[in-house]
């Protein structure tokens, strides 16, 4: 149709009256032929002849096209957005764990009534949580004492600091008078330690590299003292941190010590710039604990737990990082 008034040139068709039943029964009978919706997408079609002279769109599969805008100007299109592409070029960050087996060698540490060692025990599972991490691409796991051997406590802090560990997980298993008391605990360094430890620190003679790299061999004792306890507070807050998680885990495994999170001047976790928890499996003393630890399948339970809340911890970091 022709322009008129306010409209430009306008298709008009007209469609004999009918009802929903004749038109059911025209389309059974072969009358009327609607395509298919793959049809229509994979029918070629040429493109149309301008004869009204106005600008044609000719519309393809996968523009992305959201629908037209027509008017006696011309045509509009409505395009989505482009997606933006992943990026493939970030780098998967690595972090390093410390897995550290209590005692060895000359130092048995706890024996159970049947008279398991618990330095093997500990050993045994430290293998088997740095097995289970390996399955996570962006963990390297290293064991302080993968045999037999005594290896003194400020050893093991060194080797954490040289690796330029990310987690210290020191491995026990206790033995209490009280044979009933039964279940996995985890220990945090408590404030009191810390400061001794801090004061400790700031008396050594060789201070160069002690936090991350600081040479603090030219500070003067006050300012010594300031630097690492600030270290201590942010270690002390994500040894908390992760601790949180591996309870979580672990909850969810075994019945765990009541008040299990607890806090000790262990020397383990004295180290003013790595993150670090003592787990305790349980009591040696105790005959379930005992039993349940000798088992693979509970170890390994466990093992999996210990993995999955140092998976959640590490995502918390790369989350903070990523702000």
């Amino acid at each position: 149709m022709a322009p008129s008034g306010k409209y430009g040139h306008r298709l008009k068709i007209e469609l004999e009256a009918t009802t929903k039943a004749k038109f059911y029964n025209t389309l059974k009978k072969g009358a009327l032929s609607i395509p298919s919706q793959n049809a229509v997408n994979h029918s070629p079609a040429a493109p149309l002849p301008n004869v009204l002279g106005f600008p044609t769109q000719e519309l393809k599969m996968k523009t992305k096209t959201l629908g037209y805008h027509k008017t006696n100007k011309g045509t509009r299109r409505f395009q989505s957005p482009p997606r933006k592409p992943p990026n493939s070029s970030k780098s998967v960050r690595t972090y390093t764990v410390i897995i550290d087996p209590g005692h060895g060698g000359i130092d048995p540490g706890a024996i159970s009534l049947s008279g398991i060692y618990e330095k093997s025990i500990t050993l045994v599972m430290a293998r088997e949580l740095r097995t289970e991490l390996k399955k996570y691409r962006n963990f390297k796991a290293i064991l302080t004492r993968d045999r037999d051997i005594f290896v003194p406590l400020r050893d093991r802090l060194r080797l954490a600091r040289e690796a330029e560990a990310d987690l210290f997980i020191s491995i026990h298993a206790d033995s209490i008078k009280n044979s009933k008391i039964s279940g996995p605990s985890v220990y945090t360094l408590s404030e009191r330690a810390s400061d001794k430890e801090a004061a400790m620190l700031a008396e050594k003679e060789n201070k160069v590299d002690l936090i991350a790299g600081i040479d603090l061999s030219q500070q003067n004792p006050e300012v010594t003292g300031i630097l690492i306890d600030l270290a201590q507070r942010e270690t002390k807050n994500r040894s908390v941190r992760f601790a949180g998680e591996l309870i979580v885990a672990l909850k969810n495994r075994t019945k765990l010590l009541r008040k299990t999170h607890r806090f000790a001047g262990f020397v383990v976790l004295k180290a003013p710039d790595v993150p670090s928890v003592l787990l305790e499996l349980g009591f040696l003393s105790s005959p379930k604990d005992e039993r349940a630890l000798q088992d693979r399948r509970y170890r390994a339970r466990l093992a999996a737990g210990i993995a999955e809340a140092v998976n959640a911890y590490f995502a918390q970091i790369e989350q903070a990082l990523d702000r």
